[in-house]
Order: structure tokens, then sequence, then C-alpha cells
């Protein structure tokens, strides 16, 4: 599988490590990748890699494969500019202050950053703040894609796009 991936990244950086992120950190580093695995202490990030070598059954080819994953708190995201592909796997239902401060983090970097934004009443407030924060992408995360909830904060995303010419970049990348 990696030889199909080689040519377009070799590092990469996994934001979140709980559960999902933690996982996926291993499954690339089984495809033999250099991965960076990010989260909010030292003490967060040890727990994690415990947990990977206790699963049972393990997300790992081999114990050794863990040594293909570091770690890194978000205070050190200097780190993402050394990395080819970037995957976000942190908590959802993050309030919108605190996802403005990530997004912040990330765009002091001079990356590029994505957002989700659900479905629900308080995602219309989220849209505004995270287009006006200058997101390249956003996403609608819902596992009920089929809802009229859906279609309204997609079309809502849309108008403001319209009403905001750095938007037209999310769109664009998108097309």
């Amino acid at each position: 599988m990696k030889q199909y991936f080689d040519k377009a990244f070799s590092k990469i950086a996994v934001l979140g490590s709980g559960t999902m992120g933690g996982q996926i950190a291993a499954h690339f580093a089984n495809l033999g990748f250099e991965v960076i695995m990010f989260d909010v202490s030292e003490e967060v990030l040890a727990k994690s890699l415990a947990v990977l070598k206790k699963l049972k059954p393990t997300p790992l080819a081999s114990q050794s494969v863990i040594d293909l994953i570091r770690t890194s708190t978000y205070e050190s995201m200097d780190i993402l500019a050394q990395c080819d592909f970037i995957i976000e796997s942190v908590v959802e239902n993050l309030d919108i202050k605190k996802q403005i401060t990530e997004i912040k983090k990330v765009k002091k970097q001079k990356l590029l950053v994505g957002a989700a934004v659900g479905a629900g009443p308080k995602e219309f407030d989220r849209s505004k703040a995270i287009i006006k924060e200058g997101v390249d992408l956003i996403v609608v995360d819902t596992a009920h894609g089929h809802t009229k909830k859906v279609g309204e904060i997609i079309k809502f995303i849309k108008k403001l796009k319209n009403n905001n010419l750095r938007s037209k970049t999310i769109f664009n990348i998108i097309k």
C-alpha cells in the first residue's frame, strides 16, 4: 500500500491521540511512514501510546512499529511545516472560541487549515466564525447527510462564501 502513497508524502501528522487518532497513527506507521502524533500534553500522548500497545486486536503490525510514531504537544506546532499530510482527529464539539484558537495556531504556521462544523443550531455561528478566521476548507461533519439540517448548513455556508472573498478559496479547493 505504501508504494501508492510514497510519492505523495512521507511524513504524516495526526492531530489528536485519542481512540481514533492513535489508531490512524498506528496504521500509517504500519505502512512505514514516519508519523508525528499531537495532543495537549506529554501525559496524554504517553497514555495513547500505552493504549496502542495493549489493544486487542492490536492496530500495530508489530510492536516495533510504534517506534515510527513520534509525539509532540500543540505547543510545538512548527513541526507541522515538515509534514506532507495532516489528519485532524481532535475532540469534537469544541466550543467556538477554542476552535478559533486552534485555527489561529495552525494559520500562524502559514499552513492550510480545515475545520469541521455540524448541522445543529450553534453551527451557523461556528461557520461564520471560522470563515472570518480564514479557514481553507470546511467539512460538514454528520452521520446523517440526508437530513434537512445538513442541507440548511451547506446553503448557509455557500451564502457566506458569496459574501466573503476569503471563503471562496474553500470552495475552489473542493471543485
